[in-house]
């Protein structure tokens, strides 16, 4: 049994529940979009080299990955926008602004 379905049955939550769950909380066309939002960002966290993914995989350096997930979050970001209430979209346009002046830092070391 692995620590994650322990903890899971130590809540007595199982695994289908969380499953049920996810399906619930992502049951808007903006839910899901927001949730993009997320991954997108972990992944240019990730390719920036800075955070590791869920799993604990080492971050590494791939500016062309994490330009395309930086990218990805800002157009989706801007077709969302009109749907998300001021503080989730300010809170977003600041996540998004982080992660652009770190790929400008990590660029000028690159080179």
């Amino acid at each position: 049994m692995t620590t994650t379905d322990e903890e899971s049955q130590g809540s007595g939550e199982t695994e289908v529940d969380q499953q049920e769950a996810l399906l619930k909380a992502l049951s808007s066309v903006k839910d899901v979009a927001t949730y993009n939002l997320s991954l997108y960002a972990g992944q240019a966290w990730h390719h920036l080299g800075l955070v590791p993914l869920h799993g604990g995989t080492v971050p590494e350096l791939d500016l062309a990955q994490a330009k395309l997930a930086i990218d990805l979050f800002e157009a989706n970001l801007n077709v969302l926008s009109p749907n998300l209430e001021k503080k989730l979209e300010k809170d977003l346009r600041r996540t998004l602004m982080d992660l652009q002046m770190n790929y400008i830092n990590k660029s000028k070391k690159a080179e």
